[in-house]
């Protein structure tokens, strides 16, 4: 949202608005990004990447990152405090979403996930920066998925 308001970066400024996940008979689900912050079951210092998940989602950590990097807040408290303090652009709206967050696999994310998420992002990247056609990203994430089948 602060991209979307700025004025010097985003020619919808001033209308950008956030809204409820729609639902079938009110607001939908909604998913946390498993490679936001997990610990896959391959790592190899699992503690050090527990105490740094936990080190990051301190909420005067989570709200430190947000003010200065932009990276919305995992936690409900951090998300709280930024809304009620008027630091959080659409707030409310999101407080309203976050009972209906879910993790996209409830089990853990599968094995082979990591490898497609990390395929996925660069060929949308690439195709983001003009590297290559959206069309040719879809193709070749498509053939890499095929190929894992």
């Amino acid at each position: 949202m602060p991209t979307a308001n700025d004025p010097s970066q985003s020619s919808i400024a001033g209308d950008a608005q956030i809204g409820l996940v729609p639902g079938n008979t009110g607001p939908g689900g909604s998913f946390g990004l498993p490679e936001g912050l997990s610990i896959p079951v391959t790592a190899k210092h699992k503690a050090a990447a527990a105490a740094f998940i936990e080190w990051w989602e301190r909420p005067e950590n989570a709200i430190a990152i947000y003010k200065t990097q932009g990276s919305l807040p995992c936690g409900a408290s951090s998300l709280k405090q930024l809304s009620d303090t008027g630091q959080l652009q659409g707030g409310d709206v999101i407080n309203q979403e976050l009972p209906h967050v879910g993790p996209l696999f409830p089990g853990g994310a599968p094995l082979w996930y990591a490898q497609f998420s990390s395929d996925a992002q660069g060929l949308l990247n690439a195709a983001a920066k003009g590297q290559m056609s959206v069309s040719d990203a879809l193709n070749q994430l498509s053939a890499k998925t095929a190929a894992r089948n």
